[in-house]
């Protein structure tokens, strides 16, 4: 358990771009932007 609780004044704030980067790695949207690749849609 961590000795600090979680909140906004701790934690690493992102950027547009870094925020981008991150929702990117998420496996749904990984898996959408495959369906948009492949003309699944």
């Amino acid at each position: 358990m961590a000795s600090e609780a979680y909140t906004s004044h701790n934690t690493k704030r992102l950027d547009v771009q870094g925020t981008i980067d991150k929702i990117l790695t998420t496996d749904y949207v990984q898996q959408e932007l495959e369906k948009l690749k492949n003309g699944d849609r």
